[in-house]
């Protein structure tokens, strides 16, 4: 299938609203990615689930930390990364929001910026968080400003879900068409 940016528009805010509605309730999911995120069926009005909670925690406060090194190599957050090495020692849940990026990302233009030859290759660009959009894309600037709001380095500094809620991005009126990068259709 072939997505519009409306239609990742409308899976993002679901997410995020199922990530709120988590967060609220001290649920830290800690391995957002798209195969974690299922529609129900093949229509139109399908659900968008968030799936496998086998590395979930719960927190007793919004902020707590903590110290598990858990995750999929090419998905984890860079403060994952840094505690798997022994750079840092503990976390929060905005590692969450840095996963809701990395699939918005992925949805909007049909690839992982992080992903290397190596876990080892990947883990650096992921800590180095340095990645581009492509050259020839039709998705929206305020699409990418989300983006780099979300897959941010520094998780003090990388936004929150209810400010990600309250982005400039779900109130625009993007284009309907499909999304495009160097002149190829992005399939999901």
């Amino acid at each position: 299938d072939v997505y519009t940016e409306d239609e990742v528009k409308e899976h993002v805010k679901t997410i995020l609203t199922g990530l709120k509605y988590m967060h609220e309730r001290g649920v830290v999911h800690r391995d957002l990615k798209p195969e974690n995120i299922l529609l129900s069926d093949k229509t139109r009005e399908a659900h968008v689930l968030i799936a496998d909670f086998g590395l979930g925690r719960f927190i007793s406060q919004a902020g707590q930390q903590m110290d598990t090194g858990c995750g999929t190599h090419h998905y984890l957050a860079p403060e994952l990364v840094r505690c798997d090495r022994g750079d840092q020692e503990t976390y929060d849940q905005s590692i969450d929001v840095w996963g809701v990026g990395l699939i918005m990302f992925i949805m909007l233009f049909g690839y992982n910026p992080f992903l290397r030859e190596s876990n080892l290759q990947t883990h650096q660009a992921i800590v180095d968080c340095k990645y581009t959009f492509p050259k020839d894309d039709n998705a929206s600037k305020t699409a990418k400003e989300m983006i780099k709001r979300m897959v941010c380095l520094d998780p003090s500094k990388r936004i929150t879900v209810d400010e990600a809620l309250s982005s400039q991005w779900f109130s625009d009126q993007a284009a309907s068409d499909a999304l495009t990068v160097g002149g190829s259709d992005v399939r999901g």
